[in-house]
């Protein structure tokens, strides 16, 4: 009944999946006028644009940002998903582990936002005392057999690996 007292508009802006380019994007959002965001796709550019966002008191809901720490409302005031947390996913993970038999695993991860927060979340359900090594890797990198040679001598019995399917 009031939609004749409204103009709706979208505005777009590429966030680039990218902290960064996301804090900028979202500025000229709001030098833009809007009144709520959809988006980022992405959780380092969800957290770049709540930086601004939630400075004017600009709602976000982003369909496809995981990341644990996007969770907590006094950091991100005013954001909303629409998927769950990578905390569910770390639970996840510890459970399947848990039915292999294997108890003393390494953690073999991205250093995205993605990889770093997945790897924190299983071993915090997992339990830290019960996780043999962690190794960080760059996805880029495409080589890093010489950081998996260092885990074999580490005694694990196996691997939790988070990663892309390429």
């Amino acid at each position: 009944a009031m939609q004749s007292q409204y103009t709706f508009e979208i505005v777009e802006a590429d966030s680039g999946c990218d902290g960064t380019m996301a804090t900028s994007a979202a500025q000229n959002l709001v030098n833009s006028g809007v009144v709520a965001v959809a988006g980022a796709a992405c959780s380092g550019a969800s957290m770049g644009a709540n930086s601004v966002l939630s400075g004017y008191g600009i709602p976000q809901v982003s369909y496809a940002s995981t990341s644990p720490a996007l969770s907590d409302d006094s950091s991100y005031p005013g954001f909303m998903r629409m998927v769950p947390s990578d905390a569910m996913q770390g639970h996840a993970l510890s459970y399947a582990l848990n039915q292999t038999g294997d108890t003393y695993p390494a953690i073999v991860h991205m250093t995205n936002d993605y990889g770093n927060g997945l790897a924190d979340a299983f071993t915090d359900a997992y339990g830290s005392s019960n996780i043999c090594s962690q190794l960080g890797y760059n996805e880029m990198d495409g080589d890093f057999s010489d950081e998996v040679y260092s885990l074999m001598g580490d005694g694990c019995d196996s691997v939790v690996m988070v990663s892309y399917a390429w």
